[in-house]
């Protein structure tokens, strides 16, 4: 009963239908999205929020970059553990959440408006 064009791996035993799906197949289509981006003008900060992975992708660290408004220029990055993040009850179901302030921005990185500035 088991199928090629799936991800999901069938085990059959007597009287037992076990089906693992694997963790590493599912990780690979996540997207992170940011739930807040502030522009600090005056502070020469952007600071961001973004969703974490479910806990079951087993993500161990996320790596978040601000680029120039062409999108091809690495401005700043930094790294962000998973251990790290905060965690929310939303619906009933454990949401993750990493944060960052990029400081010390120069004025030519900083960015008067939001859609100038990339972060991914």
């Amino acid at each position: 009963m088991s199928s090629a064009s799936t991800s999901q791996h069938e085990v059959e035993l007597p009287g037992l239908d076990l089906r693992l799906i694997s963790a590493n197949t599912e990780a690979s289509k996540w997207t992170a999205a940011f739930r807040r981006i502030f522009l600090q003008s005056i502070a020469r900060t952007i600071q961001i929020e973004f969703v974490g992975a479910p806990p079951h992708f087993c993500f161990e660290e996320y790596e978040v970059r601000l680029l120039d408004e062409t999108g091809i220029e690495l401005l700043h990055h930094t790294t962000i553990k998973a251990k790290d993040m905060k965690k929310e009850i939303i619906d009933g179901k454990v949401v993750y959440f990493g944060e960052h302030n990029f400081t010390g921005l120069e004025v030519g990185d900083l960015i008067l408006r939001e859609r100038n500035f990339i972060t991914e």
